[in-house]
Order: structure tokens, then C-alpha cells, then sequence
């Protein structure tokens, strides 16, 4: 199976993350709505890598981009339990650049700084499908949602990594926050193993 041979590599050095959840993205993927996709957080490229793969497979009209400091964690706060600045700074945006390439991707933009203070801007999509955050703090999250409030296509897909995180109550709690009062959104949230997704429904009852 095509999911499990870059899962196999992702989990070999390139992420923190599990087999379960990466797999979770390869479907979220092939189950979204045609548009773009976008990932917040790629520290070494392995979730970035399962991204990339599953969205040539099934949404081969779809950019992909793939924003990160590469200078590790930013905008850690009182809000935040665990986590510094600089944290997961042992990575490049050569080494994910590299990665990706290796196994022929080409359907990625690597976009570099702080999301979205620094490089919002460069992303000009208004037709976003898949939303991956992996940034593990309350502001970086926060920030996050409110850029992409009004990007977002009917049934876009939305993964918080970090929500079940017990070094990242910051970015539960900013997600919480946000969703506290939408009722445009179905949520999945869960403090268990599986992933915390939502899904945005305009018509939502």
C-alpha cells in the first residue's frame, strides 16, 4: 500500500508523529474537497512528506504548501505548559526541500517564517481544503484559525496535531477558544489517541 511506504518513511527520523495519526492524514486527503492544502508546523518534513504523496495520488489540481520557521517553535507564552521558543529547531527547509524531492514530489511550496505575521501574505488561495497545524502553541494557533476563517472551502478539513498533547495545553486551549462559539464547524475533538479534526459547514444546523 502507497500510504504505508511513506508513512514508513516519515516515522524513520522526520516526525514525532504516529503511524495512526499519519495515516489519518492520508485519508483526511483523499477525503477533502477539491482546493489547496496547507500544513503549519513540518519541523523534518515527515507528516509534510505523507501530505505531499497523498495529495499527488488524489488531488493532483491541488498546491500544497508547507510553512514553517525552520528555527523551531516561536511565539510561546504564558498560555503555553511546556513548550519554548526554539524547541524542534533541528531542521532546514533544505533538509524537507531534499526530502520531498527524493521520492519525485513536486507539488509543494516551502514557505519560510512565522505563520501568518511573516509569509500569510504569500499564500493567496481562497480555496483551502485541508488545513494541517502542528505549531504547539495558543497564539500560533489562534493567529492561525483567524487567517484562514474566510479561506475555507464547504467540507474543508482541519487537523490540530497537538490538541491531546499534554506539553501543549496552549494550543488546546486556543482551539477551545475558537470554536466555542462556531456553529458552522462539526467537530471532532478528543483528549484520547485519535486525531482532533473539524470539518467547515456553512449550513451547519
Amino acid at each position: 500500500m502507497i500510504a504505508d511506504q511513506f508513512i514508513k518513511i516519515a516515522t524513520s527520523g522526520n516526525t514525532v508523529i504516529p503511524t495512526h495519526k499519519l495515516h489519518f492524514l492520508w485519508e483526511s486527503i483523499k477525503n477533502s474537497p477539491e482546493g489547496d492544502i496547507i500544513e503549519i508546523g513540518t519541523w523534518k518534513g515527515g507528516s509534510s512528506l505523507v501530505i505531499s504523496a497523498a495529495a499527488r495520488e488524489f488531488k493532483p489540481k491541488s498546491q500544497v504548501y508547507l510553512c514553517d520557521t525552520f528555527k523551531g517553535i516561536v511565539l510561546a507564552g504564558s498560555n503555553d505548559n511546556y513548550h519554548k521558543d526554539g524547541d524542534f529547531g533541528d531542521t532546514s527547509k533544505q533538509h524537507v526541500q531534499q526530502l520531498l524531492q527524493s521520492y519525485d514530489l513536486t507539488n509543494f511550496l516551502l514557505v519560510e517564517g512565522i505563520f501568518p505575521y511573516d509569509t500569510g501574505h504569500l499564500i493567496s488561495s481562497e480555496k483551502i481544503s485541508f488545513l494541517h497545524i502542528d505549531v504547539d502553541t495558543y497564539e500560533g494557533y489562534l493567529a492561525i484559525l483567524k487567517w484562514a476563517q474566510n479561506r475555507l472551502v464547504e467540507n474543508a478539513i482541519l487537523v490540530f496535531d497537538d490538541y491531546s498533547a499534554p506539553t501543549c495545553l496552549g494550543a488546546k486551549k486556543a482551539v477551545d477558544e475558537y470554536f466555542s462559539d462556531r456553529k458552522d464547524f462539526e467537530m471532532h475533538l478528543t483528549l484520547g489517541q485519535d486525531s482532533s479534526w473539524a470539518r467547515y459547514k456553512k449550513n451547519i444546523s
